[in-house]
């Protein structure tokens, strides 16, 4: 694999607490972080099969370069496809993917990420 393989933009968001709701329970947002290139690659129903997965789940795998940025995400954060926020920076359209997963790899001659993500469906 290349650098030239990533071809989509995705985001990053942190989940932050915004606010109280009315029995005083914390209400988490999601903070945008930044954007990068990466690459997607579906990953197979056997594959699912052998790790213990639901079928049902979409399961992906998101290479990215390792920056400082991108070796401090972490499961609690989450991965959006096709990222677009407004001026505030609320999430207007893209799609959410909760990261399940991270090891290295390799990118040419550079360091990568490899990111396993579950699709969020949003009800």
């Amino acid at each position: 694999m290349n650098p030239a393989d990533l071809d989509q933009i995705i985001g990053f968001e942190r989940s932050e607490p915004a606010a109280r709701n009315g029995f005083n329970e914390p209400q988490s947002g999601w903070r945008r972080l930044f954007t990068t290139y990466a690459k997607r690659e579906d990953v197979r129903d056997a594959e699912k099969v052998a790790a213990g997965s639901q079928l049902g789940a979409l399961v992906a795998r998101f290479v990215v370069r390792s920056t400082p940025k991108t070796r401090d995400l972490t499961s609690e954060d989450r991965l959006i496809t096709s990222p677009v926020w407004n001026e505030a920076g609320e999430l207007q359209t893209g799609q959410a993917w909760n990261i399940k997963g991270r090891k290295r790899a390799r990118l040419g001659r550079h360091e990568a990420l490899e990111l396993t993500a579950v699709r969020v469906h949003e009800t």
